[in-house]
């Protein structure tokens, strides 16, 4: 593009193109670019000696100095821009500085082959790393930050719906990347509304909300709406449900939760369709068969329509449909590294592949199991309490798998025979050491960011990781650790 393309040529030698959103835009020849996707612009031109990107809709836009696909053994040095949707990113060439023009943040840069972060608290600014390292992985969390997975208990630390708003703005200042809520307690969906009124910049996602128990027009609505009020910020995570709840519980008929999950994203896809377009409704699958849309109900388009779906999963055929129709994975607590790269990742290729599609277009996102604190004294009350939970994971039939992997399937088996006769003292004693340090991450604050790193980086694309926050030193803390992960 002009002399300036070759400027950015010079730093990246190997820089071919620029992708947004699946385009590829050439880094030579005509100064200006720009294509209609719909009711998307990408744009990307010289202006002043700045490059400026600019992304509506889904906002991702990467800027790589080679083709790379993630996980590869192949590592290249890469630029990376991550810009939510509707921002401008102003990059000056000479690669000292990088600034977020709707935010106004700014980050110093290392030369173009250090290592640099994206600055806490914006993902529409610049990073840089070099072969030696891989893609950050983007950090979410839980509210009350520091809120550990209770199993089937109350929480250590219940989460106050007056207060959720509050807390949301609290995670974006301290530099999360998404907040996430869990369909337990109160409606997901009305908690999301109160922190996009309160944010700008951090994701809000749910994870999950359950699926079956709504419509998937009445899903769709819900997500619609938050897309709208948060301006292209939200995140749709979807769970089934175990029989027992979708009968007794929500009082429906129970089916085989994968290709009713397939049937679900896909009549999702086909109303918001619909309203974006104005094409007429019409979508029918085995569970669903949707024809009617009169003007009264449809909202019509919105700026953001691509609503990321994410499904919840561990078994094979859900990871499978995960893979096939979703845009991301959540995976369980109880999802080992071994579990994720021998089971996980498998059938998410193997569904990929139906529909012509492959690991590169599903996020892997977990909530991992860890247990952390300041020192190693206080450490040690959390552990007790780690290795509670997983003996609790151990003795669900459901999440058998991912310790038969380990060859735990027989101690898992006798956790399940003492959690029916409700001898839950026993249980923790099943979890030996081994067992715990490999289903729980467990380090002082200035040893988990590596842990985790080790564990998963290579492996995910978005980690669940807070710790409480309570005082400005916490919230130092804690910058400090989301400093670390990548």
């Amino acid at each position: 593009m002009g002399n300036h393309g070759a400027d950015v040529c010079d730093i990246f030698p190997s820089l071919e193109y620029v992708e947004v959103i699946g385009e590829r835009f050439p880094v030579t020849g005509d100064a200006f670019a720009e294509r209609r996707t719909g009711n998307v612009w990408e744009t990307f031109r010289q202006v002043d000696q700045e490059v400026v990107l600019i992304g509506l809709g889904r906002g991702e836009v990467h800027s790589a100095v080679s083709h790379h696909q993630r996980r590869d053994a192949m590592r290249c040095r890469r630029l990376e821009l991550s810009v939510p949707s509707g921002l401008a990113v102003v990059v000056s060439m000479n690669i000292d500085k990088a600034r977020c023009e709707e935010h106004a943040c700014r980050v110093d840069l290392a030369t173009a082959a250090g290592d640099v972060r994206v600055v806490p608290g914006c993902r529409g600014c610049i990073s840089f790393w070099d072969d030696a390292t891989d893609v950050l992985m983007l950090i979410e969390t839980l509210l009350p930050l520091g809120k550990l997975d209770p199993g089937l208990r109350e929480p250590d630390t219940p989460l106050d719906i007056r207060d959720f708003a509050r807390l949301a703005k609290v995670a974006e200042d301290v530099g999360v990347g998404a907040v996430l809520v869990e369909e337990t307690k109160d409606d997901p969906y009305q908690l999301l509304a109160l922190g996009a009124m309160t944010t700008e910049r951090v994701q809000l996602g749910t994870s999950v909300a359950m699926a079956f128990p709504r419509s998937p027009t009445a899903t769709a609505m819900s997500a619609w709406s938050l897309q709208k009020l948060s301006n292209g910020r939200f995140m749709l995570g979807l769970g089934t449900q175990v029989r027992a709840h979708i009968q007794r519980r929500y009082g429906l008929e129970w089916h085989a939760p994968a290709p009713w999950m397939r049937d679900y994203v896909n009549a999702m896809r086909a109303v918001w369709n619909t309203w974006q377009t104005g094409e007429p409704l019409k979508f029918e699958s085995q569970h669903y068969n949707l024809d009617v849309m009169v003007p009264l109900f449809d909202p019509g388009p919105i700026d953001h329509p691509d609503i990321p779906i994410h499904v919840a999963a561990i078994g094979p055929n859900m990871c499978a449909v995960a893979g096939e129709v979703a845009d991301g994975i959540r995976l369980h607590p109880v999802c080992t590294a071994k579990y994720i790269d021998d089971e996980v990742l498998p059938n998410v290729i193997r569904g990929a592949a139906r529909t012509g599609r492959n690991l590169n277009d599903v996020e892997v996102c977990l909530k991992p199991l860890i247990g952390t604190a300041p020192d190693e004294q206080r450490l040690e009350k959390v552990i007790d309490t780690v290795r509670a939970r997983v003996a609790f994971y151990l003795s669900t039939p459901s999440y058998r798998r991912a310790f038969e992997v380990h060859g735990w399937g027989e101690i898992a088996r006798e956790a399940s025979t003492l959690s029916r006769a409700q001898r839950w003292d026993d249980l923790p004693g099943l979890v030996h050491d081994e067992m715990l340090h490999t289903v729980a991450t467990i380090a002082t604050y200035d040893g988990i960011a590596d842990k985790l790193n080790e564990r998963f980086a290579d492996r995910l694309d978005r980690i669940e990781f807070s710790i409480p926050v309570n005082n400005a030193d916490d919230a130092d803390a804690y910058r400090q650790i989301l400093g670390q992960l990548r």
